[in-house]
């Protein structure tokens, strides 16, 4: 176990993944994937550099830690050692800035035991903090202990080599690594999603689609508008209810209700597939006594944000990001095909529709297909809909209608089609809520039930 954490610690500074025999991986580093392939090499060791079998931390002498340094060798705790050879992976330390900075681009050789394993990759920029982990010195060397393991840095100069070295900063949130002291309108990061508290608001109640929802006495509605953005190039699944809140250090939770709660045109969402380079805005909403002086809300015990009593607004919300993205994409083209397996699907266009009921505010965007069954057996549509997913402006609105029951243009929801005979058609629509419909609609075809199958993307404007 511990070969395999001192192999995965080394390779994460290598800025690769590096699996076992005849593996193949992809990595992705900044939003940009990497190719990586590993083969077995001849059997051979090759001698790795000396250190202390116990080594002893020292003060670091400030004079020397400045300068650009190499990561040499992994030395396991047993006294067992890994080392890498044909090494490009450069970093810079300063005394007030523990970062070791990679760039990775050539060939390397790992040696474990008396099996040789040569990788070749690359990558683009990738920070790694050292902060937070024990630096020290050993026979001259600077070492990196981590988790028992030791990295040993080989120091190559002493100034900052920038043409080696590129210190990336993350366009949200710039170079900082820790999440734990936010405010409102600022942004926090857990892998792939980033999430930001646009707004807080008070209020006696909690709104609904049904109208008011009364709450405890002595208490007030606090209604957070939290905003999401899957960065990963796969689909992410984002659950806002994973956000807790605390007041005056006690938690606190949300009014009970089975009505949809929607708040100045924001819903609340539970658990959502979003994809990539998407948004979610949701409303949550706490109970929290009166007279409270202090909240905190946690995502994922990663992101918390701290609140105070003039942090928090009374007027409505008015809609916004704090995601400065170019989500312009080109509009999708009438009989746009795609072609899943044993079917076809032809884009026919979008459209608005209005029709308020029980369910709904009323407004509808609506995208139109014709399918064409290519199997020589019934296709069964009937558990098509469910994972369809639309996004206004780049937010997600919803999920597809299954309430609406009205034809449109002719089309008919897919959601009242159970299947579609051999070598037939029919003309469906899918339908979603939503409070404008003017504007950029985006939608994700995706036939799946219990697992996403997506089949491809249209994208369409309503003027």
């Amino acid at each position: 176990m511990k070969r395999i954490a001192c192999f995965a610690v080394l390779f994460l500074l290598l800025i690769c993944s590096i699996g076992c025999r005849n593996a193949k991986s992809t990595y992705n580093s900044d939003n940009h994937v990497s190719s990586i392939s590993t083969t077995e090499a001849e059997k051979t060791l090759s001698p790795a550099p000396t250190f202390s079998s116990t080594p002893q931390p020292t003060s670091i002498p400030s004079d020397k830690i400045v300068g650009t340094w190499k990561a040499s060798a992994c030395v396991l705790e047993s006294g067992e050692s890994y080392s890498v050879q044909q090494l490009e992976a450069f970093g810079n330390l300063s005394l007030s800035n523990f970062y070791f900075v990679f760039k990775v681009n050539g060939q390397g050789t790992l040696v474990i035991d008396d099996e040789k394993y040569s990788s070749t990759w690359s990558a683009d920029y990738r920070n790694v903090i050292i902060g937070g982990y024990t630096l020290f010195w050993d026979n001259g060397a600077l070492m990196w202990n981590l988790d028992g393991n030791t990295i040993v840095l080989e120091k190559l100069s002493d100034s900052q080599d920038e043409s080696t070295v590129h210190i990336s900063s993350d366009p949200f949130v710039g170079n900082k690594h820790s999440f734990t002291d936010l405010k409102v309108s600022e942004i926090g990061k857990t892998e792939d999603i980033y999430v930001g508290l646009q707004y807080v608001k008070a209020m006696s109640y909690l709104p609904t689609n049904l109208g008011k929802e009364d709450i405890t006495e002595g208490y007030e509605v606090i209604l957070a508008f939290f905003e999401f953005y899957n960065s990963a190039e796969l689909i992410q699944t984002i659950n806002p209810d994973e956000i807790t809140c605390y007041a005056d250090g006690t938690q606190v939770s949300g009014v009970k209700t089975y009505i949809k709660v929607s708040v100045d045109g924001v819903s609340q969402f539970h658990r959502e597939s979003i994809d990539p380079g998407c948004q979610l805005l949701s409303v949550q909403d706490y109970e929290v006594p009166k007279g409270w002086k202090e909240i905190k809300f946690f995502y994922q015990s990663e992101c918390i944000w701290t609140v105070y009593p003039e942090d928090v607004r009374t007027e409505n919300y008015q809609k916004q990001t704090l995601f400065s993205i170019d989500s312009s994409k080109g509009i999708t083209a009438i009989d746009y095909k795609m072609q899943p397996d044993g079917y076809e699907i032809l884009f026919k266009g979008v459209t608005s529709f209005h029709k308020k009921s029980y369910y709904s505010s009323g407004d509808y965007v609506v995208f139109k297909f014709h399918i064409n069954n290519l199997k020589d057996e019934a296709l069964d549509t009937g558990l098509m809909g469910y994972k369809m997913r639309a996004y206004h402006n780049n937010c997600f609105i919803g999920d597809a209608s299954y309430t609406l029951k009205d034809k449109i243009d002719g089309y008919i929801n897919i959601f009242d089609v159970d299947k579609i005979e051999p070598g037939m058609g029919c003309d469906i629509y899918i339908a979603f809520e939503t409070d404008d419909t003017s504007g950029g609609f985006y939608l994700a075809y995706d036939d799946g039930y219990i697992t996403s199958n997506l089949c491809g993307y249209v994208y369409a404007c309503i003027n």
